[in-house]
C-alpha cells in the first residue's frame, strides 16, 4: 500500500494552499464560500431550484462541509507530517548525540544508554551500554578511582539508545 500522504503529496498541498484565498473561508448566502476577506465566491455549491427541497439542504451541507474542509486542512496536513515524524524516531530509535545526549541526574551519571561508537580507522560501529556523566562525557570505564573516557581512547560515540523498550500497549477489556 502506499501512503496517498507523502511528504511529496504534502508539498504539493501546501502550494495550492498558498496559492489559494486567505483563509478562514465562510458560507455567504448558504451556498457560496467565500473568503472572510473577499465577498466573491470560491466555491458555488449551488441552490435553491424551487422544487427540489432537498436538493437544497444537500447543497448547505456541501457548503458546511467544503467550508470546514478548508479551514481544517493545513492543521490536517501538519498534524500527518507529525505522525511521520514520530513514526520515523519510532522505526530508528539510534539518537545521534549531535542532536541530544542522555539526561543525567544533576551532577551525576545517566543510566546506562546502548552506544555505537567507531575506533580509529574502522569502518564499522562497536556496541555496547555506557553511561553519559554531565562532568567526564561518556566514560568506556574505572581505573584507580578515575574515569576513563572514549575520549582517552580516541573513540567517538556518535549515537546512543535507550536499552528499555517501548511500553506495552495497554490491554483492552472483553466486551
Amino acid at each position: 500500500m502506499t501512503d496517498k500522504f507523502s511528504p511529496e503529496f504534502i508539498t504539493q498541498q501546501r502550494e495550492l494552499e498558498s496559492k489559494s484565498t486567505a483563509k478562514p473561508w465562510v458560507r455567504y448566502r448558504a451556498f457560496n464560500i467565500v473568503s472572510d476577506h473577499e465577498e466573491r465566491g470560491i466555491a458555488g455549491c449551488g441552490g435553491y431550484d424551487g422544487f427540489n427541497q432537498c436538493a437544497a439542504h444537500q447543497n448547505m451541507a456541501n457548503a458546511a462541509y467544503i467550508t470546514a474542509a478548508a479551514n481544517n486542512y493545513p492543521a490536517a496536513l501538519t498534524a500527518i507530517e507529525e505522525r511521520d515524524k514520530v513514526i520515523a524516531r519510532l522505526r530508528n530509535p539510534w539518537i545521534p548525540v549531535s542532536e541530544r545526549l542522555p539526561e543525567c541526574d544533576l551532577g551525576m551519571a545517566s543510566h546506562y544508554v546502548e552506544v555505537a561508537y567507531r575506533i580509529p580507522g574502522s569502518p564499522s560501529y562497536m556496541r555496547g551500554n555506557f553511561q553519559y556523566w554531565e562532568k567526564y562525557g561518556w566514560v568506556y570505564g574505572w581505573e584507580a578511582n578515575r574515569a576513563v573516557t572514549f575520549d582517552d581512547y580516541g573513540y567517538s560515540v556518535e549515537f546512543w539508545k535507550s536499552p528499555s523498550p517501548l511500553p506495552e500497549p495497554p490491554i483492552k477489556a472483553a466486551a
